[in-house]
């Protein structure tokens, strides 16, 4: 990554904000936040493939309404789960709960006076996961600008993108046209220019402006590569390019994650962890899933994560036979 793009301090990053569109703030988010919210997106991310794949199978082409479901199943076209272009999903499964509530937290902390400087005051506009998927050969994201408002003298919005892994040449990294946020007259000039990927390590924070040229290249590793991302915006600015469907995957909005369906759900059975607190499990639910939701509530530290996941696995291949 160029060096130039790496602000040592938020005044630092600020200015290289300001001036090149992009810029990376090093280390915002703690190791075993990252690594808690990258078993979090996956299983989110296995979660909603799986629940397209069994919507598929079970699609009724009789019943009303049944072309535009396929119509919608088909372009990936829903409120928690949107396929973008360059293999790209755009996952927002509960991205302001736990455990990214607390990815969030830490990342507004990091970046919050480079967007008070380059906004003058921000609010979060909305947050989620950007994953690139595996394997994508060689289709690269169209060119593009996130917002409208590229002919204003200074910054509207800005996204932050959080690595659950490292960003690296082979795994889909962002490319910039550093300096196209600023208004041009000469735009041929602009559209030849090259671009940066910027390659950076999990954890650290990649904020580009709004209105920079930007495209997410091809994932051609052989594993998903998950990206956090919120956007921050002036409080009076409304986002009236990126409107999304508000239909749900979910009959109940991302009940898979939490385990927690109410009294009238279906509970496959209550597991007790010693000194901590009780796991109440329900039929649908994602054993690492709830399991992650389970030690961000407690605060226990990443590595318990696998091993009481497979404790619930046990247990719900148990129940089946029941």
């Amino acid at each position: 990554m160029a060096a130039s793009l790496i602000g040592t301090t938020q005044q630092a990053a600020a200015s290289i904000f300001l001036e090149q569109g992009v810029a990376v703030v090093p280390g915002a988010v703690k190791e075993e936040t990252i690594a808690i919210c990258r078993a979090a997106a996956a299983a989110a991310l296995a979660c909603s493939d799986a629940a397209i794949t069994n919507n598929i199978r079970d699609l009724d082409a009789s019943a009303p309404g049944a072309h535009h479901a396929a119509v919608r199943l088909h372009r990936r076209d829903f409120a928690e789960y949107l396929k973008r272009d360059g293999g790209r999903v755009d996952l927002r499964f509960n991205s302001d709960a736990a455990p990214f509530d607390a990815l969030l937290r830490e990342t507004r902390t990091a970046v919050l006076d480079v967007a008070t400087e380059a906004l003058g005051g921000s609010a979060i506009l909305y947050s989620g996961v950007m994953v690139a998927r595996a394997n994508a050969g060689g289709d690269h994201q169209r060119w593009h600008k996130d917002g409208d408002h590229e002919n204003s003298e200074s910054p509207n919005a800005l996204t932050v993108f959080v690595p659950l892994q490292p960003l690296t040449a082979a795994n889909g990294p962002t490319e910039f046209r550093l300096g196209s946020h600023r208004p041009r007259a000469n735009d041929v000039k602009r559209l030849r220019q090259d671009g940066v990927a910027v390659m950076c390590d999990a954890g650290d924070a990649l904020l580009f402006d709004y209105r920079i040229d930007h495209r997410g290249l091809a994932n051609a590793s052989d594993e998903d590569r998950l990206v956090f991302f919120c956007a921050f915006a002036r409080p009076s600015f409304r986002d009236e390019k990126n409107a999304r469907s508000t239909v749900p995957l979910f009959p109940e909005t991302h009940v898979a994650l939490t385990g927690d369906r109410g009294e009238t759900s279906c509970v496959l059975f209550e597991l007790t962890v010693d000194g901590v607190g009780t796991i109440r499990v329900c039929e649908g639910d994602v054993p690492e899933a709830v399991a992650v939701a389970f030690c961000s509530k407690h605060d226990l530290p990443g590595e318990a994560v696998a091993p009481l996941a497979a404790a619930i696995e046990q247990q719900m291949e148990l129940c089946k036979d029941v």
